[in-house]
């Protein structure tokens, strides 16, 4: 444990990290209380006179620069500089387990800009890049959009079908193309979120009797359903076909389910869902905001 402006700073292990528990969000608080144990994961811990006050997250994912989780600082004891000596010390530790850098995901307002971006300019990070846009909109509003007013039916060749009734088979052949071919990105990827889609709003489409697209979407909370991966393969992304796919799980929101508002993260590599949200979905929205992404190449004087 090192003394840095009266704040002590240590790095944690299993038996020290539960003190810090309510400093990160819940859904890394098991990367914090059981990853830890691995040499994957990284936390820098601050205390003044024994008590916690601030608590720093990194964890490096196979296939992913490690990344900064979470970094926060007890609100009595913020302006002191404790986050930037934070940031300094899981540097320095994330260092000396030979990372070579971190890399960060924020999310900000369009028009407003948080600490951490500020933090980590200090920090010699690296300009912070856009990454998606993360609409929030009512039930009420995506159905009086034009787009829901003006759909048009899929060709014959196409079927619209339930995401639940994706066959075994069908889960392979794309598995195998995602592995073998990197078919399609990973942002787009559905099993990348995991086996727990709702079932309800969420839809896959066949052309000529292969699987092609989807709109695979899961719970955010009691009333919000987030759209969390959608795709349509590159020569059949023409005359809305997506879309027809979004209405279903609209139509299926408003008939089937509780949820009264969406959330919807459009990535900047798909320039046609920008183009489609900016014109349908944006104007219509409660909130914009933006995630973007920063990194730091580490060295011994970091």
């Amino acid at each position: 444990m090192t003394k840095r402006l009266g704040f002590e700073f240590e790095t944690l292990h299993a038996y020290s990290a539960v003190e810090y528990a309510e400093m990160t969000f819940p859904a890394y608080r098991a990367t914090l209380l059981r990853r830890i144990r691995s040499e994957n994961v990284v936390a820098c811990g601050a205390k003044l006179e024994g008590t916690p006050v601030g608590l720093a997250l990194v964890e490096n994912l196979d296939g992913q620069d490690p990344t900064l989780r979470s970094i926060y600082v007890d609100p009595d004891h913020r302006r002191q500089n404790l986050a930037t000596k934070l940031i300094s010390s899981i540097e320095e530790i994330s260092f000396s387990r030979g990372w070579k850098s971190i890399r960060a995901v924020f999310m900000e307002g369009i028009e407003q800009r948080t600490d951490l971006r500020r933090l980590i300019a200090k920090q010699n990070w690296s300009e912070p890049a856009l990454r998606h846009h993360v609409i929030r909109i009512s039930l009420e509003d995506i159905m009086k959009s034009p787009w829901m007013q003006r759909r048009r039916p899929l060709p014959p060749d196409f079927q619209v079908f339930p995401w639940k009734d994706l066959t075994s088979e069908e889960i392979d052949s794309l598995q195998n193309d995602h592995r073998e071919k990197a078919w399609p990105d990973s942002q787009v990827f559905p099993f990348r979120y995991g086996p727990k889609f709702e079932p309800n709003t969420s839809f896959g489409v066949r052309f000529q009797g292969r699987v092609v697209g989807w709109v695979v979407n899961h719970v955010y909370n009691s009333n919000t359903l987030r759209f969390t991966c959608s795709f349509l393969r590159e020569d059949l992304q023409k005359l809305g076909r997506l879309v027809e796919l979004y209405a279903r799980s609209v139509d299926r929101m408003k008939s089937s389910t509780n949820f009264e508002r969406g959330i919807l993260t459009v990535p900047v590599e798909y320039p046609a869902m920008v183009a489609f949200a900016r014109r349908h979905l944006m104007p219509f929205a409660d909130e914009i905001r933006e995630t973007l992404g920063t990194q730091k190449t580490l060295s011994e004087r970091t």
